[in-house]
């Protein structure tokens, strides 16, 4: 009986702590990232792009998430290519020029993730 009213407690209390757990190893970035991946590769469309465009792509955060830069790896060499800064603003995904960009890279990013994995 003994046996029973611990597991009665144990299984419980085990099942809140992985429930709360479940976003730990996620990033407070995934939803931005997925949807400027998403945009990104949807914009280079042209390009062969397989499965999970962030599995494949360089990301790099500045301030909260208000600017973010992606590009995607070459498969055949390694290089960087597609690579473009965009700016959140009011839940749009903007562009940005090459002054902005200039702007941005001063700055210390909050995250950066290559090929899916936080840096």
């Amino acid at each position: 009986m003994k046996g029973f009213l611990r597991l009665t407690f144990i299984v419980p209390f085990f099942l809140i702590v992985v429930g709360c757990g479940e976003n730990a190893s996620g990033s407070e970035y995934d939803e931005l990232l997925d949807a400027v991946a998403e945009y990104h590769y949807d914009r280079y469309s042209g390009a062969n792009f397989e499965g999970n465009a962030r599995e494949n792509a360089d990301l790099t955060v500045w301030e909260n998430g208000r600017y973010v830069r992606i590009g995607f790896f070459n498969e055949d060499d390694g290089s960087l290519m597609y690579e473009t800064y965009y700016e959140i603003v009011a839940d749009n995904i903007e562009r940005k020029d090459g002054y902005g960009e200039n702007a941005v890279m001063s700055k210390e990013p909050e995250y950066q993730e290559q090929m899916g994995e936080e840096l």
